[in-house]
């Protein structure tokens, strides 16, 4: 067996970036820049209020209050997008509305709570400071800021700060083309009834769900009965639309487990075996030049293989960076018994509670627990020894990917 931290190495190695592509920014979340880029303008491109009031001079409020409110002219009324062409002077105001630009000579906007509008003028009732509640030209973001790296994956919030910034089309990695074959004569598709011994492919639909979460693509493969003819033909086509195979079941040590006996006979097999828990058997070689990484048939040992190493390959497919995974610490809440030799990623749920970031475990542990990979939201690594782990004591999380 290899370590985790020697099998990610060899895959994330091994794997090239795909090429890259322009894309409208509509169709870019989740996609990866291939290219730095900056701010084409200010934002704000203008000063501008940050909400309904009086647009005045601050200087003109000093002795206002309650009891003595300070009376200013208004001179104009300015919505959102309609700048005005009054320049104010001692003692005048403009009735503005969030968003809208400020006017010449005003330096603060005071909140129209604070004030009682008249038929021509307005009263203040507090003092104000310069530069209260006015958003100023390029306080959030200068042209040619550096806004996005090579490498840095596209969320919904880039896309609106690209579109903002007036930026239609972006740069960004091929999304990658992940085939899931799943093995074994007793996987039926959903809708045919089940015979005895039977059980229906859930582990394409879950894993096939964790690709697109990954922001790659999934390419459907036809399920392989166990036999080298059907799984040689269902690779045979895999290789020729993915840039990424994924096998479940077949890399054990069994009669019927032939995903290792034909990467070992008629591709190349870079490792087999990882000291984890659940997922040991975990394979990783290429087919007709395709990488393959095969999961375990136990759809436990799949889901979190899955997180633990398939992400990262879709991650260097992709070009993002950085291609590892980033653990944080939480607190225990119940003891957990170690496995003697493997480290083990058990499921949980991270909370708050008085403060403190407290992690869960399930109370199922099996690998084919499949209610185990539910209503969780991080792996707990657990790593191996002899000694019961008690409650209390901090511990690697792996938060998983909405």
């Amino acid at each position: 067996m290899i370590s985790i931290e020697e099998a990610q190495h060899q895959i994330i190695n091994t794997l090239e970036p795909l090429d890259e592509q322009t894309v409208n920014i509509s169709a870019a979340l989740h996609r990866v820049c291939t290219e730095n880029i900056y701010a084409r303008e200010n934002s704000p491109l203008f000063d501008n209020s940050a909400m309904d009031g009086y647009a005045l001079k601050a200087e003109d409020t000093l002795n206002a209050n309650q009891t003595n409110p300070i009376t200013l002219e208004v001179l104009d009324k300015i919505p959102a997008g309609s700048p005005t062409t009054h320049r104010l002077t001692n003692n005048q105001s403009c009735r503005i509305f969030t968003g809208a630009p400020m006017p010449q000579g005003a330096d603060a906007v005071i909140m129209q709570e604070n004030t009682e509008a008249k038929e021509k003028s307005v009263e203040i009732y507090r003092p104000m400071r310069s530069k209260e509640n006015v958003r100023f030209a390029g306080e959030d973001i200068c042209a040619q800021d550096l806004l996005y790296q090579k490498g840095d994956i596209l969320d919904a919030g880039a896309i609106g700060l690209l579109a903002a910034q007036g930026i239609a089309q972006v740069k960004v990695s091929q999304r990658p083309k992940i085939a899931v074959v799943p093995t074994g004569d007793e996987i039926v598709e959903l809708g045919q009834n089940l015979q005895p011994g039977q059980i229906r492919n859930s582990n394409a639909y879950m894993l096939a769900a964790q690709v697109e979460q990954a922001g790659a693509q999934n390419v459907k493969s036809p399920i392989a009965y166990d036999t080298l003819e059907a799984l040689r033909h269902a690779l045979t086509q895999s290789a020729k639309n993915a840039d990424l195979i994924i096998t479940c079941g077949g890399v054990s040590v069994g009669e019927f487990d032939l995903v290792r006996k034909i990467i070992e006979e008629e591709g190349s097999l870079n490792f087999w075996r990882v000291a984890v828990k659940p997922g040991k058997p975990l394979l990783f070689g290429h087919f007709n030049n395709t990488p393959l990484i095969g999961l375990p048939g136990n759809p436990v040992s799949a889901f979190v293989c899955f997180e633990l190493f398939v992400r990262l390959a879709i991650k260097k497919l992709q070009g993002a960076k950085p291609t590892k995974h980033d653990f944080e610490m939480a607190i225990l809440n119940k003891n957990v018994k170690p496995n003697k030799k493997r480290t083990e990623f058990l499921r949980g749920k991270c909370f708050s509670k008085d403060k403190s970031r407290l992690v869960e475990p399930h109370s199922k542990r099996g690998s084919g627990h499949l209610s185990s990979i539910t209503h969780i939201n991080t792996l707990i690594e657990i790593p191996p020894g002899e000694k019961e782990i008690q409650a209390g004591t901090y511990v690697k999380i792996l938060s998983l990917k909405n």
